[in-house]
């Protein structure tokens, strides 16, 4: 399938997940126009060195007034940046993109850390949100929740802007990304089994979390925006589908979960300290038990940061339950093909290793 004029606009190119999309899509035959923006000219030089077909807007979603005319400008937009506390460079895409004839398209990127329970880890939750079951609840949980601020920002823009939003589970496996291959959570975990010497759990580590490869959380993008490329088909006179069936994955109620399943923290941890011990990494495969508190130390957090600072969000992450399922996705036709956290894990932490030494 080939459109002649499809400009395209994506923020978060470099990073673990917007690397792994920008990679899935380049050279598509769909997109005539990739814009990526970047922070900074050296890393857009070497962006463009591994992708030279792209143009680089150099900058960051907070420079409003360059984000605006950059989406109005775009038929599709897709932000893989980090979401809270940028609610006025998203406003400016959706601003940009609202001002347009033909009503664009926007991909924004959420987090299931919006429901997160309370990380105990004493046992496993027996809550699974649907995203299509429970998209009621889901969209009207208080701005205090995790991305929930910038999800309603999101969706009450969908007038204007055919938008959907994409709520990753936890990100597994290896990236194309130039700058940040591996998963964003690894350097934490590893840091807080360092300085306890051995792998962990926050209690006993029964808790449960979905995970998602990021290959697949690419392809969930690409999903959303080949039906996008169908709707401005159809705009250009080059389709006769339904306009409206092309856009019902998109509005106020276009919550996408990814995930291939669930797993419990101490199971990950116990394939994960097996793995470091393999690679001469760990001297040992125990697992001690740690709480809360614990958990926050060693991974750097003081008595006086903030609750949503990284170090204590990533602490409990360690101890919470966050058990989705990704119906919605699946409707599209999606379906992840990694199926479980054994499939590259070796990998991931062998090259990690390597890259720690500068191999």
């Amino acid at each position: 399938m080939y459109f002649d004029e499809v400009d395209k606009g994506m923020a978060g190119g470099t990073g673990h997940i917007g690397g792994a999309v920008l990679d899935g899509i380049y050279g598509y035959p769909g997109w005539t126009s990739l814009t990526v923006l970047v922070r900074g000219d050296a890393k857009a030089q070497r962006l463009q060195a591994r992708y030279p077909k792209i143009s680089v807007l150099v900058g960051d979603i907070d420079n409003v007034e360059i984000v605006e005319a950059a989406a109005k400008d775009a038929d599709i937009v897709i932000n893989c940046c980090p979401d809270i506390s940028h609610e006025e460079g998203i406003s400016a895409i959706l601003r940009g993109l609202a001002s347009r004839e033909v009503k664009g398209f926007y991909f924004h990127t959420s987090g299931a850390a919006l429901i997160w329970d309370e990380p105990d880890g004493s046992k496993a939750g027996t809550k699974v949100w649907d995203d299509i079951e429970d998209i009621g609840v889901i969209t009207s949980l208080p701005e205090d929740k995790s991305h929930r601020k910038t999800d309603k920002l999101v969706f009450v823009a969908s007038e204007d802007v055919n938008v959907a939003i994409i709520s990753p589970t936890m990100v597994c496996g290896l990236s194309q990304s130039i700058e940040h291959p591996f998963p964003l959570t690894l350097p934490s975990i590893l840091k807080v089994i360092r300085s306890l010497n051995s792998g962990f759990t926050v209690s006993a580590g029964e808790n449960r979390l979905s995970y998602i490869h990021v290959q697949d959380l690419a392809s969930l993008y690409f999903t959303l925006a080949c039906h996008a490329l169908r709707y401005i088909a159809y705009e250009v006179g080059s389709t006769n589908d339904d306009p409206k069936e092309i856009v019902s994955y998109c509005g106020p109620k276009a919550y996408y979960f990814a995930e291939f399943g669930d797993t419990s923290f101490g199971s990950y941890m116990a394939d994960m300290v097996r793995e470091l011990n393999f690679l001469g990494v760990l001297e040992n495969i125990e697992v001690k038990r740690i709480d809360l508190r614990d958990a926050e130390q060693a991974s750097g957090a003081m008595e006086d940061d903030a609750p949503d600072s990284w170090a204590k969000h990533i602490a409990a992450s360690y101890g919470i339950d966050m058990r989705v399922k990704a119906s919605r996705a699946k409707k599209l036709g999606w379906d992840p093909r990694v199926k479980n956290l054994q499939h590259d894990l070796g990998e991931v932490l062998k090259k990690y290793s390597e890259s720690e030494k500068g191999v």
